[in-house]
């Protein structure tokens, strides 16, 4: 793996001077970790996260974005600075120019159980746990069976994630009763597939087989733990001994989020026609991975939590892996809407460690009020708190008006009151700043012309 590159970008934040911030943080002291908090049409989107992404010059970047103008107005700019852009539309995941498979991103064991846990979890996204964990629980480890016994590579047709929502569609427990003993050895299981017949033995155990695989293909598949891993095969037999209502439940559990987040659209992803992203394209020089995501579809969303789950954590452990344990080059993720989907697990635990591996989050927020909902409001301050810079564009939330008002050390009204178009800019060690939004709609057209100008040169 290169030796880790730390060239300095620098990105305009503000029209002040002030507000133009070195990512350099062996030389700043600081994190390059950014909360942007605004009201919506307040500006964050085209007043911070584009200038990031238009002065990229040596780091890469993850942009998961929710207005597709973004990766229009970009691609070229990035492109002509020698960039390999790659796209992920989640909105259009037929047409998209890469696909992303969550279950080939699984490098361990644990990864797949994180994903299985991610996954059933999705529905109790918001700050509150869920108020009966026994439903929950049973799912994420029905779950992570299935998902393992893909990963592990026992199923004939495929190793992706296709393949194990195929498994997962079929997940039932009506007829499970006649499958609760199920024998140790398929020539056992041979025997009992005469169980499915009339009664009869005209036909042959093949086809008898053929007929209990094509009608009950988890069934048959998981009968072959069993020889593989009795451990993991009894985590399945215990689920085939729960009783109908509550093994009706948990299967009930276990496809409420399967469903929820493996839309018919979003499975188009895991087509072989695709080319997969993956994140050690970002141990290669000059690479931005735009995703985009509709800012109403909450499948998406809840997919997306995926990807910034496994994103982040590949991340850390690619950096790990380093010569100096830390990412060959930068990568900065920007968030958009990062408060209105679905919350990334244990996010605030992670963001506490992005900075010794090369990795910032950048993350826009309608106020603190929306991340306090997602995450809950000790770990909301723990993530404001590990964030060295700030920027508020206004809104109309009390508490994020009374905590910018004790930032800035000003009455809240001045707050509440700002003009349109001001900007608060806070970061760590140095006075607030106010001032007005970067202006990177003339900032762009100045770029265009110097880059005219060198070529008549």
């Amino acid at each position: 793996m290169r030796k880790y590159n730390n060239k300095k970008e620098i990105f305009p934040l503000g029209a002040d001077e002030r507000c133009h911030i070195s990512t350099d943080s062996s030389q700043t002291g600081l994190n390059n970790n950014i909360m942007v908090v605004g009201g919506s049409g307040s500006g964050k989107t085209v007043s911070v996260m584009l200038p990031m992404i238009c002065n990229l010059e040596n780091a890469n970047a993850v942009v998961v974005h929710t207005k597709r103008g973004i990766y229009d107005k970009s691609k070229k700019l990035l492109e002509e600075k020698g960039y390999n852009v790659l796209f992920v539309d989640l909105n259009n995941p037929a047409k998209s120019p890469y696909g992303y498979d969550p279950l080939l991103q699984c490098n361990s064991l644990a990864d797949v159980r994180n994903l299985a846990h991610t996954i059933a979890y999705t529905e109790t996204s918001k700050s509150e746990p869920p108020r009966d964990p026994f439903w929950v629980q049973n799912a994420e480890n029905i779950t992570y069976v299935i998902l393992r016994y893909i990963y592990d590579g026992h199923y004939s047709k495929g190793h992706t994630m296709k393949e194990a929502l195929y498994l997962l569609d079929n997940l039932s427990y009506s007829d499970n009763h006649n499958l609760k003993e199920p024998p140790p050895t398929m020539k056992d299981f041979r025997e009992a597939a005469f169980k499915f017949s009339d009664g009869t033995k005209e036909n042959s155990t093949l086809e008898k087989e053929r007929e209990l695989k094509k009608e009950y293909p988890l069934h048959y598949e998981m009968r072959k733990w069993y020889k593989y891993d009795k451990e993991i095969y009894d985590i399945w037999h215990r689920f085939l001994g729960l009783g109908d209502v509550t093994g009706g439940s948990v299967v009930t559990s276990t496809m409420n989020p399967i469903n929820s987040i493996f839309t018919d659209e979003i499975r188009n992803l895991f087509n072989e026609n695709h080319p997969q992203f993956d994140a050690r394209e970002l141990l290669k020089p000059k690479t931005v991975v735009f995703i985009y995501v509709s800012p109403v579809n909450t499948a998406q969303h809840r997919f997306c939590s995926i990807i910034y789950q496994q994103l982040f954590k590949s991340l850390f452990e690619l950096g790990e892996a380093g010569v100096e344990g830390v990412l060959p080059y930068p990568v900065h993720v920007l968030c958009d809407d990062f408060a209105t989907g679905c919350k990334v697990q244990d996010f605030q635990d992670l963001i506490s460690i992005f900075r010794e591996k090369g990795i910032s989050a950048t993350m826009l927020v309608q106020s603190e009020s929306q991340l306090s909902s997602m995450y809950g409001k000790n770990n909301a301050t723990t993530i404001i708190n590990n964030c060295d810079t700030y920027i508020y564009l206004g809104g109309m939330d009390m508490d994020t008006a009374t905590n910018v008002s004790k930032r800035l050390n000003r009455p809240m009204n001045d707050v509440l009151d700002m003009p349109l178009g001001q900007e608060l800019f806070f970061r760590r060690g140095q006075k607030p700043v106010v001032t007005k939004r970067y202006d990177t709609f003339k900032a762009m057209e100045e770029m265009k012309q110097q880059r005219k100008n060198l070529r008549k040169c």
